[in-house]
Order: C-alpha cells, then sequence, then structure tokens
C-alpha cells in the first residue's frame, strides 16, 4: 500500500514527437523544483534525461522510494519530495500530448496542486488542467445523497480546493 501514480502511453508518435521536448522540459521542471533527484535513491549518479532512454531519477536516500521511469507506467512515491517532480512531469507530458497518455493517481487533483503551480509557472500561457476525470459521484445510504462535485480545472477556488460535497435527505413528512 502507498501513494502512487500511473500511466499509460499511447502510440508510438509520443516518443517521436513529444520526448526529446519532454526531456529538455523535464530539465526545467527538476531545476525550477527545488528537490534534489539522483538515478536512484541509493546512487548518486544523475537521473536519466534522455530522448532515447528516457526519463529516470528517485528521491535522494530516505527522501526516495520507487524509480521514477516514464517507460514504466507507474512510481510509488509514498508523498515524498520528489513526488513534486514526477507530478509535474507527468502533467508536462499531458500538456504536450493529453491523447498520448493517460494518468491516473492515488491522490485526487488537489494533491498535484503544487505540481500544477510549478507547471504554470514555467509554463504560463500553457492550460494545466486535471489529467484524468474527476466526474461527479454519487453515493445513496438510508435516503441521504451525498454528492461530490468537481470544480473545472480552469476555476481553482483556493489551494487544494477542487470541488464542494453536497448533502442532501429527504424531507420529513409529519
Amino acid at each position: 500500500m502507498g501513494y502512487s501514480h500511473y500511466w499509460n502511453i499511447m502510440g508510438a508518435a509520443f516518443w517521436q514527437d513529444i520526448l526529446p521536448k519532454l526531456v529538455e522540459d523535464s530539465r526545467k521542471i527538476i531545476d525550477a523544483s527545488g528537490v534534489h533527484v539522483q538515478y536512484e535513491s541509493d546512487d548518486e549518479s544523475p537521473p536519466i534525461l534522455d530522448a532515447i532512454q528516457g526519463i529516470q531519477f528517485n528521491g535522494r536516500g530516505d527522501d526516495g522510494h520507487e524509480t521514477f521511469d516514464i517507460c514504466g507506467g507507474d512510481c510509488k512515491t509514498d508523498r515524498k519530495p520528489y513526488d513534486l517532480v514526477v507530478c509535474a512531469i507527468l502533467l508536462r507530458a499531458h500538456q504536450l500530448a493529453p491523447s498520448a497518455i493517460s494518468i491516473r493517481s492515488d491522490g485526487n487533483w488537489g494533491d498535484w496542486w503544487e505540481a500544477h503551480d510549478l507547471v504554470s509557472r514555467l509554463w504560463p500561457g500553457a492550460t494545466v488542467s486535471c489529467p484524468w476525470e474527476e466526474t461527479e459521484q454519487t453515493e445513496e445510504s438510508v435516503g441521504i445523497k451525498v454528492q461530490y462535485v468537481r470544480f473545472p480545472s480552469a476555476l481553482p477556488i483556493r489551494r487544494g480546493v477542487v470541488g464542494i460535497m453536497v448533502v442532501s435527505w429527504p424531507a420529513v413528512n409529519s
């Protein structure tokens, strides 16, 4: 059990067209993040940032968990500091090719706001939106309806607030 992110890259076009740009942008993300990343948590070699080998890195020492590998499809960060870099790179990949990458997370969109802010600062003209679909969900229990409504990604109310919960129950006839 842990906190992980999952992605699926669809089509060779992603690698041919997007990976060189994503590698370049990943360097900017790492530099701007203030988070120290390296090849492995116990290997101080620099991260792999290469258009042929891909993107691979981890946090340093106890600040690392599983190695992020853009070819891997999942990474358990356990919310350690390098999670910011992982999320920002996945957001940038989604910006560059939204139809070529699908992303899910154990977290919600509010957990990604620090990465959202970083990507927004680095590419201020580009829209940063939730890369997975957080749709309205309803639950009914004992006649009480709980409805989760997600705000549009363009409408951040404040950091971490991404939606509201509406609770309603049936009228009582007396």
